[in-house]
């Protein structure tokens, strides 16, 4: 837990950065478009024709590209790409027709890949992410519809002509839409003697993804010590605790920001760090909606909206990738305030 302070430096050094003008943001987006587009370019290459440039072959249900065996491309270019795509309002600011014609180009080549390398949850965050960009950033609002237009009729091209794919999101959505319902049956079941897999094998229960079950176990054990919770990456250890006593799947996390927060530093810890988060992003975007220069604020909100989002599924909170992300992000908004009490 001591170790976790890093992130606190790592969010001090990037608030200073910001605040005394030496990150380059225009710089540090096109980086993310560059490589975003590169990346993304391999994916939609790999799901054609079966592997990538490097020789990495495409599975059944995924593309994953440069990241060979690890499913993790579409949540790299669902988090990076949009950093990335608000490089072109940087770039072609004074140039309406270009700016139009690369964000269609952009967004839809970044849409498509993500859709093709299989991560079905980064899918659904960059349409959610069009969604809300389209009301509250005017400055790409029509290439985002004609990006829409165009990644609607790919994906249904898709589901249709490659059975794999289709499969995997009828999956989700199939799993997505009974999820709640089965984490209530889940939790109602009596836990006090240990479970019995040939009598969940005969009434049929429906693993799906196996999100419902992991997240029913990880609500029973943030109700063992609901105020501060089991200590940082304890569940994996207490789940198996409760493993014997329902349909439940023993992971290193529970899948979800909120979960895993509860049940590793239970309502203090979640209030100590979501409520400050929350209130930065009102705060931010009280002060940043109606300003002209709110291009590199728009980009962080609604990176760090995505990222916090209650209901998707993600990684460990306090894994170091996550929560390098999370914090780098924060201290850029950070600073990004103290600039603007500056001016």
């Amino acid at each position: 837990s001591f170790l976790f302070l890093r992130y606190l430096f790592l969010l001090l050094i990037v608030y200073l950065m910001v605040s005394k003008n030496h990150l380059n943001f225009r710089l540090f987006f096109s980086v993310c478009l560059l490589v975003t587009l590169i990346i993304s370019l391999d994916i939609i290459y790999q799901f054609f024709y079966y592997q990538n440039i490097l020789g990495f072959l495409k599975t059944r249900y995924h593309s994953p590209g440069v990241f060979d065996q690890e499913a993790i491309a579409g949540g790299y270019i669902q988090r990076f790409g949009v950093l990335g795509l608000f490089a072109l309002p940087l770039i072609f600011q004074n140039h309406r027709t270009k700016l139009f014609l690369f964000s269609v180009i952009t967004l839809t080549i970044l849409i498509s890949a993500i859709l093709f390398s299989g991560n079905r949850m980064p899918f659904i965050l960059i349409l959610f992410f069009c969604f809300l960009c389209f009301f509250l950033f005017k400055l790409i609002r029509y290439p985002i519809l004609i990006s829409l237009f165009l990644s609607v009729l790919i994906f249904i091209s898709t589901i249709n002509l490659n059975e794999g794919y289709k499969n995997n999101y009828e999956s989700f959505f199939s799993n997505t839409s009974a999820l709640f319902k089965n984490v209530k049956e889940e939790l109602e079941i009596d836990i006090s003697t240990p479970k019995d897999f040939k009598s969940y094998r005969e009434k049929g229960t429906a693993f799906g993804s196996g999100h419902a079950y992991i997240w029913a176990s990880s609500i029973e054990i943030w109700k063992q010590k609901p105020i501060a919770g089991s200590g940082i990456k304890t569940f994996r250890r207490k789940c198996i605790s409760i493993f014997e006593f329902r349909n439940s799947v023993c992971e290193s996390h529970p899948h979800n920001y909120y979960l895993d927060i509860l049940n590793d530093t239970g309502l203090i810890g979640l209030i100590i760090l979501i409520v400050p988060i929350l209130y930065l992003l009102m705060n931010n975007f009280y002060h940043f909606r109606n300003n002209k220069n709110n291009i590199i604020f728009f980009a962080l909100f609604f990176v760090m909206f995505l990222e916090l989002f209650p209901l998707r599924s993600s990684g460990s909170f306090f894994s170091t990738s996550n929560a390098s992300f999370i914090f780098l992000i924060l201290g850029m908004l950070l600073g990004l305030q103290k600039k603007n009490k500056k001016t």
